[in-house]
């Protein structure tokens, strides 16, 4: 975007920016879809063979995208070797060169404005897009935010002066290898940033300008602009979440008239997280210590955060198939308009897609059943009560044996264990009262059968206490 704008760099729009990206189709192919180059580099045969060799082979794989005629090199190198040695160097300064990212979507150093070009995705048909895939606008919003500081415009002075001086040894010997600069056919426009005016714009350009300023190569800078990006849009975005997480509580409060505590969960997509409304209702779990909100919100964020790009805590990305699995077995309890929904953030390319995740995101995360399509299905365990419950209806061979008092008294207690401040040992103990009501026990046999049945349960021996007590007494 600055290379785009270096006649009024980071000048306070008027109106919306624009810009015309650098593609550079022959620099990236040069560097990172050449494999072949060292191999015919050591073969013993002529520097025209090596030449009239290297140029088929590169004509072959090539994204015909500008790319198929490099005789231009010829005149650029005096020899084949210097030709391999010029690539070596420049892929030794190059980010992430020995990752497994896709060869079109890895970087040269920014040795000047021939060295910068946009992330892109080029297909098997020879077609090239900006997927976003590594690149999710982060850039455009940073040069936002730069051009509405006070300082703005002369910090842009300073980064054209220092970082797009085309004389420049390294960028001269990019040029080489490139040639003509390859840009998008049409320029593109920004979206928009909601502030014309924030402190924190004000503080990054002032951090950048405080290390342009110091005595250091302007390339030995960079690592200390990159760092300090990171950190001032980090504040930038948690300042704002803030802001707005906030007025949305609020308004999940006062408009939608939830409890305070649902309304935090409803809120929860203005952080960048699933929408989960009753998630903080347990007054117990959630009320004034610290440390349980902190925990977590933390676990949200490392757990749920990353879905909505669809990627795994560990970074690595969703199984679009396995997702299209889940939600096909779960079918029959998602509404269509759902459906329609999960289904188009499935279908969604990799990586940032906010319109899709953004939808997602809405949808409560249980009710709506969005947590179906990724999480891997369990198997169903049976509470005490409910497998009391399932003997006594369905194996249980003396009929009337638990009447509508007891029943009632069990679906509370169903009701009870699913909170996380009832223990084992207080729900056995109720069945055992249960128990006593139905069959002429002792009470201390029924107590110590319900010791067992908490031994049993943490065993995870899943044996109904209904069953065993009603074989007590059938054998006594």
């Amino acid at each position: 975007m600055l290379g785009s704008n270096v006649s009024a760099p980071l000048a306070d729009p008027a109106d919306q920016v624009y810009y015309r990206p650098q593609r550079q189709f022959r620099l990236r192919g040069l560097l990172f879809n050449n494999p072949f180059v060292e191999s015919i580099r050591e073969r013993a045969i002529s520097d025209e063979e090596k030449w009239r060799e290297w140029m088929d082979r590169f004509a072959d794989d090539s994204t015909k995208l500008g790319d198929q005629d490099m005789g231009y090199l010829r005149g650029v190198f005096s020899s084949f070797d210097d030709f391999a040695k010029a690539i070596e160097l420049l892929r030794s300064s190059a980010f992430e060169a020995r990752s497994n990212k896709r060869w079109s979507s890895k970087f040269v150093f920014p040795f000047g404005p021939d060295a910068l070009y946009e992330d892109l995705r080029i297909d098997a048909k020879g077609g090239a897009s900006n997927d976003r895939r590594f690149f999710a606008r982060t850039g455009e919003l940073l040069y936002l935010m730069l051009s509405r500081a006070a300082r703005g415009p002369e910090l842009g002075a300073k980064l054209v002066d220092r970082l797009f001086d085309p004389s420049k040894t390294m960028n001269r010997l990019v040029k080489a290898m490139q040639g003509d600069a390859q840009l998008v056919e049409k320029r593109r426009g920004v979206g928009p940033l909601p502030y014309d005016r924030h402190p924190r714009f004000d503080r990054m350009c002032e951090d950048w300008l405080a290390i342009l300023s110091r005595d250091m190569p302007v390339y030995d800078a960079l690592e200390h602009l990159i760092v300090n990006t990171g950190l001032n849009l980090l504040l930038y975005f948690l300042e704002c979440a803030k802001t707005v997480f906030c007025a949305m509580v609020s308004e999940g409060s006062t408009i939608q008239g939830l409890a305070i505590r649902d309304a935090l969960g409803w809120a929860l997509p203005w952080v960048g997280l699933p929408r989960d409304t009753s998630f903080f209702s347990n007054a117990k779990t959630f009320g004034q210590a610290f440390g349980p909100w902190k925990k977590a919100f933390e676990k949200l964020f490392v757990n749920r955060a990353p879905l909505l790009a669809r990627m795994r805590a560990n970074g690595q990305p969703l199984d679009p198939e396995e997702m299209h699995l889940r939600l096909a077995e779960n079918a029959s309890v998602i509404d269509d308009s759902v459906r329609v929904a999960l289904e188009a953030f499935i279908a969604a390319p990799f990586g940032a897609d906010e319109r899709t995740s953004g939808a997602v995101a809405l949808l409560e995360w249980e009710r709506d059943g969005v947590h179906f399509i990724f999480e891997k299905p369990r198997v169903q365990q049976r509470g005490l009560a409910d497998a009391t419950l399932h003997f006594f209806d369905n194996q249980c061979a003396d009929d009337d044996v638990l009447d509508q008092r007891w029943r009632k008294h069990l679906d509370e207690l169903r009701a009870r264990e699913r909170r996380p401040d009832v223990s084992c040992k207080v729900v056995a103990f109720s069945f055992a009262n249960c128990a006593l009501a139905m069959h002429p026990m002792n009470r201390s046999q029924i107590a110590e059968g319900a010791q067992g049945r908490v031994q049993m349960e943490r065993q995870q021996v899943r044996v109904p206490f209904g069953e065993a007590a009603h074989r007590w007494s059938a054998a006594n």
